[in-house]
């Protein structure tokens, strides 16, 4: 449904100085039905268990990367919490909200990207994260392991 559509990375005030406003509008607003998706259903994951149908009807309507992006936000906002493991504070590192840096806040001096977090911490986000994390890897080693296996297959030699 919005896998396809691409995430707004971009400030709101660049959005409006570079005529993208609209572009801006439109990821923000798909941001907030991924945040009301992963509200919806990752308290309940815990009692069901069923994290990979979870991803999987997650990614497929709002892709890997949007996925992880609104989760992130969540998750960097208990970064001050001893419940999340290193591994998943480091990768939600690699995630920057332009809206956030001081020189991007609104009028009021907020923040427009921590509309995407998540109010109350579950230990199911960290977990979701994992696995997101989980997804990410394979798309980038399966394919470099299916080249290699195909090489190897044409040329009789080793990569």
């Amino acid at each position: 449904m919005y896998a396809g559509y691409p995430i707004y990375t971009p400030s709101q005030k660049y959005a409006f100085e570079h005529d993208e406003y609209e572009l801006w509008k439109e990821s923000f607003n798909i941001n907030m039905k991924c945040k009301e998706f992963i509200t919806d259903n990752i308290y309940f994951l815990r009692q069901n268990g069923n994290y990979k149908g979870f991803i999987n009807e997650l990614t497929e309507t709002f892709g890997l990367e949007r996925a992880m992006f609104v989760l992130a936000r969540s998750l960097q906002n208990e970064d001050f919490d001893d419940r999340l493991g290193e591994v998943v504070k480091k990768r939600t590192e690699y995630f920057e909200y332009e809206d956030g840096k001081p020189e991007n806040l609104n009028e009021h001096g907020h923040d427009r990207s921590r509309f995407y977090v998540i109010s109350a911490f579950s230990p199911s986000m960290e977990t979701v994260f994992l696995s997101l994390m989980e997804t990410e890897l394979n798309q980038i080693i399966i394919p470099a392991f299916i080249y290699e296996r195909e090489r190897e297959q044409e040329t009789g030699v080793a990569i």
